[in-house]
Order: structure tokens, then sequence, then C-alpha cells
């Protein structure tokens, strides 16, 4: 009997940390997984975008719009901003209107400790390099009056409320001097960042009020 008291622990210690390793994670009403699709939307204002290269410029909108897939996972995400001259992307005096390709994302843990989550952006359609798969073509394609270029790379925002029944939440992204505050998951394989190739690497400021299709909760 004792044998079996340990069988039946044993599993179930092996059971519960299966479910840990899930998270995060978004549940439903009913505290089960996500498993069909679920859209959100979102609008944030007070946006900013710092360069490497010197100087901070003020966006006055900036869009998000997807949909949640799965438990971890979002899909057919576009970002839209509008931002006011910046020398170092368009002209001085030429507003910047840019729509993102579309994009997919993952969520992950920022640290696991203090239970802060991520949400991580990047290119839905892949490039095939040397038989690797990676992200691309390209973040964004940004248009101006006299050229037009890619905007490359990943971007991570923080993603609250975590563990509370909702349909709001918040996406924020953080960035000085044209470096992302969050460049990669806690545990993560490499360093993420956006830039306009070959080298110019900018930051975001944003924060993102988004609105759920349905009530969700962000298990940490």
């Amino acid at each position: 009997m004792f044998a079996g008291f340990v069988a039946v622990l044993a599993m179930s210690v092996v059971a519960v940390g299966s479910a840990s390793a899930a998270l995060p994670e978004f549940l439903n009403a009913k505290k089960e997984a996500v498993k069909s699709p679920v859209t959100f939307t979102g609008e944030s204002s007070g946006t900013a975008i710092s360069f490497q290269s010197g100087g901070e410029f003020a966006c006055t909108h900036w869009s998000i719009s997807g949909e949640l897939i799965n438990s971890k996972e979002v899909r057919h995400t576009v970002v839209k901003w509008e931002c006011g001259g910046l020398p170092f992307v368009c002209g001085q005096h030429e507003t910047n209107k840019w729509t993102s390709e579309a994009l997919k994302g993952t969520i992950g843990y920022i640290n696991k400790e203090h239970k802060e989550v991520g949400l991580e952006l990047q290119a839905e359609a892949e490039t095939e390099v040397e038989k690797v798969k990676i992200p691309g073509p390209w973040f964004s394609k940004v248009t101006c009056a006299l050229e037009t270029f890619n905007i490359d790379g990943e971007l991570i925002g923080g993603l609250t409320t975590v563990n509370k029944l909702s349909t709001s939440f918040s996406l924020k992204e953080e960035g000085v001097s044209g470096v992302q505050h969050v460049t990669k998951f806690e545990g993560g394989p490499s360093e993420q960042h956006l830039y306009r190739p070959p080298a110019t690497g900018f930051a975001v400021n944003s924060s993102f009020a988004l609105a759920f299709s349905q009530s969700l909760e962000l298990h940490a």
C-alpha cells in the first residue's frame, strides 16, 4: 500500500511540474487553456521613439489589433503608428505613418519570481536562410516621400494584469537611447531589438490599453 501511495504522489508531483512548466498562459473563465481565437484591440497615448544615434520623438497615435489563437500565442497582429517629423526615419517635417506587417507573438516570463510576463512580437512570415527558417522579411515597411525602407527585429513588452479574470490588460514597451529595456525572456536564447538596417537601433516607449473580446486570466 505504501508503494502505491508513493507512486501516486510521484505522479502528482510530475503533473504539478508539467502544469507549472506551461506558465505563463491565458485561461478562459472556466480556468481552461484558450483553444479558440480571441480577438483584441488596443490604443496607446504618449508614445515616443528614441534612436541610438540620438534624439527622442513623440508619436500622436499608436494602435494594435490581433488574435490570441491559443493559451500562449497571438497571430494576425498589426501595429499602426503616426509620428511627427523623425529626421532619422523620414523627413524632418514629414508625418510618419507606419503599418506593421502581420505579426505573431508569444508570451513568456520577463521575471518568473516576480510574475512579470511579456509579449514578444515578430514578423509572422518566415524567410529560409541556408535551410533555417527565420522571422521575416521584416517587422514593418516604412514609406516616406523620397524612400521606402524596412524595420527589422523583434519587440518585447510587459503584459499585465496577471492572475485576474478580465477583458482589459495593458502592454507596455520601455526603452531609452535606442535600446529596449526588455530584450529577451528569462532564460531566452538571445537578445532581440528593433532596428533600421544595417544598424540604426531604435526603442519604443508606449503603453497599450488592450481590450479582449472575452474575459481571460493571464495565469502566472
